[in-house]
């Protein structure tokens, strides 16, 4: 009896995992007309990355391609920083404003700069990942290695001031108390002032800054890339975000990179299984 109400329920999340996601609208999966609706669909979210002119990049066009992405953290999030609650070192009992940094493509700093073999071998498959999840949504050959390589370097420049692993663990290196005007002194080209109104954090209150030196980087990004860039690299965000809800090939080139490459896992589990999960 017990057997058969297992297979009975395996049999029914298998059905369920192969309805489309009537959330975001997705239907026949697997069809190429379907992938472009999707894509499109990702490129509205973030306001029109395509579209938006060399005028520099605002608040607006970061906050939007966070927010809508599935990435909030506290309420609000963005491409200069998360903002969220963070603990004081000194007084376990209060608790402050934090900003820190989002995630990168690669899960550890080490992986952008060390020149050990392994880190290596870690960005050439990076750089093979990107450009064939570039090529999926529909660039070309050569327009998805290019933009694979602008990827890699836009975040090896971010990353190059980030705390190691390490660093990372020790809270006296990462509770930096400011505020509004401090943090604008470290990015004076971001619109601060607009975000802590989004926010309705008062300005006059302590902010914790987990890593000024990354704000500083994420300054010099903003004076020193190309809109293009940043258009490049916030479209890229939006597919890896949802490559695990695109067609197949996405899921399995997924799959490829962040298991197989960086896990070593060989094998993915059956699709009723990442669906119950």
């Amino acid at each position: 009896m017990e057997k058969s109400c297992l297979v009975d329920l395996r049999q029914t999340i298998e059905q369920r995992c192969q309805q489309p996601l009537n959330l975001l609208e997705f239907q026949n999966a697997t069809s190429l007309q379907s992938l472009r609706q999707r894509l499109a669909l990702g490129e509205a979210l973030v306001g029109g990355v395509r579209g938006f002119e060399g005028q520099g990049v605002d608040r607006r066009d970061l906050n939007v391609h966070e927010s809508r992405d599935g990435t909030v953290v506290g309420g609000a999030d963005a491409d200069a920083g998360r903002v969220a609650g963070d603990v004081v070192v000194d007084d376990a009992r209060r608790q402050i404003a934090g900003l820190s940094s989002v995630d990168l493509s690669l899960p550890d700093r080490d992986y952008y700069v060390n020149n050990d073999a392994r880190s290596q071998e870690i960005r050439k498959e990076f750089l093979q990942h990107v450009a064939k999840m570039m090529e999926l949504a529909g660039d070309s050959k050569t327009a998805s290695a290019t933009a694979a390589q602008s990827i890699l370097d836009f975040e090896t420049n971010l990353s190059k001031a980030r705390l190691s692993r390490t660093e990372r663990r020790d809270p006296n290196k990462t509770q930096n108390k400011s505020n509004l005007a401090g943090i604008k002194t470290l990015a004076p080209g971001y619109d601060w002032d607009g975000v802590f109104k989004d926010l309705g954090i008062p300005a006059g209150i302590t902010v914790n800054v987990s890593e000024p030196e990354l704000i500083n980087a994420f300054q010099a990004q903003l004076t020193s890339a190309p809109v293009e860039t940043w258009k490049t690299w916030m479209r890229w965000r939006v597919i890896n975000d949802r490559a695990a809800f695109l067609s197949q090939p996405f899921v399995d080139e997924r799959f490829h990179f962040r298991q197989t490459v960086l896990s070593g896992v060989k094998e993915q589990q059956p699709r009723w299984k990442m669906c119950y999960a």
